[in-house]
């Protein structure tokens, strides 16, 4: 079976800064958000903005590259155009 694969929300990015603010380690971070600690890394440096994690930067940067993966497919959504795809 693959991985499986799990974004941060902004609530856990908010209590990653409160964390890191407090002195909390980053294995303590990510054992309290249930992540592994590369996780809370690559996140810290994701949102890493004048030296400093700003979890609004870090939330901007997700969204722009979620932006990127293109459109969801419009099947999904809209059951006129799953009923058209069916009669073709």
């Amino acid at each position: 079976m693959g991985r499986v694969y799990m974004h941060l929300t902004y609530d856990q990015r908010l209590a990653i800064k409160q964390m890191l603010e407090r002195g909390n380690s980053k294995k303590e971070i990510a054992e309290s958000i249930g992540v592994h600690t590369s996780t809370i890394y690559r996140e810290i440096d994701r949102g890493t903005v004048n030296g400093h994690y700003d979890p609004t930067a870090a939330e901007e940067a997700y969204q722009e590259k979620l932006a990127e993966k293109g459109p969801t497919a419009c099947l999904l959504y809209t059951s006129d155009a799953a009923d058209e795809a069916r009669s073709v």
